[in-house]
């Protein structure tokens, strides 16, 4: 099957991939990572639960998803941006307090939550122009690290970026 193949691959890298959390035995961990994986899971909080049998006391959780109150979703409202996002395999798409309500929830706390901007505006002028992804290739001329930065802080202060990343300690 695909996924044995890619776990295959993976591990043939020097990556150690499992296929269940109950091959870590009892190993504890300083950093568990859920890079756009959450919004996928279908039972969130037990998941979280039992990730913590494998988090050290002073160990951080990174719980890092799209955001809700993405610009082209909430300002622009753009259709196609819609369709794009929501026809995928995500179950939930989370703001700020919905994420710190799930991992509340779950038996961590809040050390921060940060909004983060992936792509830079040259994607949103796609979008806008049209419909589509791509624009950090196609107007590749216009990205600038400076000029992103900026635009980030911009879209972080009205809590408008397209990533929203969580950092969590497991409650003792």
């Amino acid at each position: 099957t695909r996924r044995s193949s890619d776990l295959e691959y993976v591990n043939s890298t020097g990556i150690n991939c499992i296929k269940s959390l109950s091959e870590l035995n009892n190993e504890k961990f300083d950093l568990i990572t859920l890079n756009h994986v959450f919004h996928y899971l279908n039972d969130p909080i037990n998941i979280i639960i039992e990730l913590h049998k494998y988090l050290k006391d002073d160990g951080t959780i990174i719980i890092e998803v799209p955001n809700a109150r993405d610009l082209l979703l909430e300002t622009f409202d753009l259709k196609s941006f819609k369709n794009f996002t929501f026809c995928s395999d995500s179950l939930i798409l989370h703001t700020r307090e919905s994420l710190e309500t799930f991992a509340t929830n779950s038996g961590l706390y809040v050390r921060s939550i940060k909004g983060f901007q992936r792509y830079p505006i040259s994607n949103h002028y796609n979008w806008l122009l049209n419909g589509r992804p791509g624009g950090h290739e196609i107007f590749d001329n216009l990205n600038n690290d400076v000029f992103h930065n900026h635009y980030e802080k911009l879209l972080d202060s009205i809590n408008q970026t397209d990533t929203l990343i969580g950092y969590f300690g497991k409650k003792t």
